[in-house]
């Protein structure tokens, strides 16, 4: 009997998370978040019948955390922590006690998927589902027994599948085999690959690039460069 909303200042530095009762539409403050710069709006917010409790995210540590907490707004504990990060939840399975995340967490330029205690043992340790190195897209079944799998690399197409929590497989909706008969075989030879660095910026931080460099390049020439930049033209 109670509805529960965000609430965020027009200067984005701090989130609330308000429940109002259903009855009276008195509203009550269960949690504050804030920052000298600015606070991420997220769709991360479960809540857990058996537990009388919810799951809420953070960046107050500096990194992205799921916490527990009441249904009073009291912190219960960590359900992640470490220096990691979470993307964003896929599922919960409070049957299991188990909830699943995903996450850069073994190698910046990954996507894979984990899972979470949510009595909060092993918050700094995740249990990695998925295994190929890569990009992992899952989709849960909302009891969170069994996700699509869609996985692919530099140099593997799309590959769908289904698994288990655990990450073992179910069946293949679509393989995407590289043989003979596919119809990218007859271009792998024109296949350029990926190459993965870093850099240094000035103040120090380390930042991660991916370069395609043309066919039959010479490094003593100069090319034009196609250049991706997240929030640039």
């Amino acid at each position: 009997k109670t509805l529960v909303y965000q609430r965020q200042t027009r200067d984005q530095k701090r989130l609330d998370l308000v429940a109002v009762d259903v009855a009276t539409l008195a509203q009550r403050p269960l949690l504050s978040e804030t920052s000298r710069t600015w606070v991420e709006v997220h769709n991360d917010l479960r809540f857990l019948k058996n537990r009388q409790a919810f799951v809420w995210a953070s960046e107050r540590s500096g990194r992205k955390h799921l916490y527990l907490y009441d249904l009073n707004g009291k912190l219960l504990h960590p359900i992640s922590r470490g220096d990691w990060g979470v993307d964003n939840i896929l599922a919960v399975d409070e049957g299991a006690g188990k909830i699943y995340v995903s996450s850069n967490r073994d190698a910046v330029i990954d996507k894979q998927t984990y899972a979470l205690s949510l009595d909060g043992r092993g918050a700094d340790k995740p249990t990695r589902i998925t295994q190929g190195d890569g990009w992992h897209e899952a989709s849960f079944a909302g009891n969170g027994k069994l996700f699509v799998d869609t996985y692919s690399n530099p140099n593997t197409p799309p590959q769908v599948s289904i698994r288990r929590a655990d990450g073992s497989m179910v069946e293949w909706i679509e393989k995407n085999e590289l043989n003979a008969s596919h119809p990218y075989t007859r271009h792998l030879d024109a296949h350029l690959p990926t190459e993965y660095g870093t850099l240094k910026a000035a103040d120090g931080q380390t930042l991660h690039y991916s370069i395609i460099k043309p066919a039959g390049f010479d490094a003593n020439k100069r090319y034009p460069v196609f250049l991706f930049t997240y929030g640039g033209p």
